[in-house]
């Protein structure tokens, strides 16, 4: 039987502290995502309207460099030795997903070398994720009945009620 370290039980409270008291970003049942920028070039430039030109290497040309580019082209309708002209779609692909917003940002600005520029936290939904659904609401619960097996009390969540006497 595995047990639960004094680390484990900290980060399980740090966990469900969050979870209670993040802010939900408008959002129903918030899952937390690390998305990166891909760019995919090769597409025909008669369906998209997000053209670059691409140098030999496979990289694509700066703003000043695409300008020239583009009017060369335009007058002549040739591409220049060492360049293609393609077009290009951006879209956004998940890295990790996390249960807090915090967690999320740590893991970003961690390995935002790894994710390039542009990497972003996303806040979608876990609606209709029933297995995610159930963490989220039975986590506290858990984590309190596990403190209780093992003597420890576990701390009232905040309230915002003043309490009477």
């Amino acid at each position: 039987m595995t047990t639960i370290t004094s680390e484990d039980r900290g980060a399980l409270l740090a966990l469900v502290e969050q979870l209670q008291t993040q802010h939900n970003d408008y959002t129903s049942d918030p899952i937390f995502l690390v998305q990166k920028k891909v760019v995919t070039s090769g597409f025909d430039t008669q369906y998209t309207d997000d053209i670059r030109w691409v140098d030999s290497d496979g990289e694509f040309a700066d703003s000043q460099e695409h300008a020239r580019l583009e009017a060369g082209y335009e007058a002549s309708l040739d591409e220049p030795d060492g360049w293609t002209r393609t077009g290009v779609q951006e879209t956004w692909e998940t890295a990790q997903t996390f249960l807090t917003r915090k967690a999320a940002e740590q893991y970003l600005k961690s390995n935002k070398h790894r994710l390039g520029e542009g990497a972003r936290v996303y806040t979608d939904s876990a609606y209709r994720n029933h297995e995610t659904q159930l963490l989220q609401r039975t986590l506290p619960l858990l984590v309190g009945m596990l403190l209780a097996l093992s003597g420890e009390v576990p701390a009232a969540p905040a309230s915002d009620a003043e309490e009477t006497p």
